[in-house]
């Protein structure tokens, strides 16, 4: 499912099974393995709009916020992925918003992995686009640090995705 998922027609079928709510209730589940993979079916899914809309509208932010904090790399790291890509769409911005999922993802941008810092950072890209949830990001007395201190990171993703949240903020 992962993997498939990242092809257009894929994406479709998985949709018209209708098999986005079974990933999202897997996102609740006990097991951490279970959670890292419906979170990493979700990344995938939501390279595509049609993917990112249903996510949207079957409640997955929430679910996915939840799973930021979690002690599992795997599930943090595709959870925070996950929500990169979802932020492409500008209606979910206010969701992670409205449920307080900004700090969350600042956080992350001091994670000791650096794949979770670099999607931490190309959400906070994403999310900056929005005037009321900048003013969070900007008024969070850690993000602009965090940020700046990506800048000298290895990763040239993560310095790129950096550099265009700032211009945003």
């Amino acid at each position: 499912m992962l993997n498939i998922c990242y092809e257009r027609e894929h994406v479709l079928s998985v949709l018209r099974c209708d098999g986005m709510p079974p990933l999202v209730k897997f996102l609740s589940n006990s097991d951490m393995n279970v959670q890292a993979n419906a979170a990493g079916a979700i990344q995938s899914i939501c390279f595509q709009e049609k993917g990112r809309i249903s996510a949207r509208d079957r409640g997955a932010v929430p679910k996915l916020l939840a799973l930021l904090d979690s002690e599992s790399l795997r599930v943090r790291t595709r959870a925070v992925g996950a929500l990169h890509n979802l932020t492409s769409d500008p209606e979910v911005i206010p969701t992670i918003r409205r449920n307080g999922g900004i700090p969350l993802i600042v956080a992350l941008l001091r994670a000791d992995d650096l794949a979770v810092c670099s999607s931490a950072a190309g959400v906070v890209q994403n999310i900056s686009r929005e005037v009321a949830s900048r003013h969070i990001v900007r008024d969070h007395e850690e993000a602009v640090p965090a940020l700046a201190d990506l800048l000298s990171a290895r990763d040239t993703s993560a310095q790129s995705l950096v550099t265009i949240a700032s211009l945003f903020l």
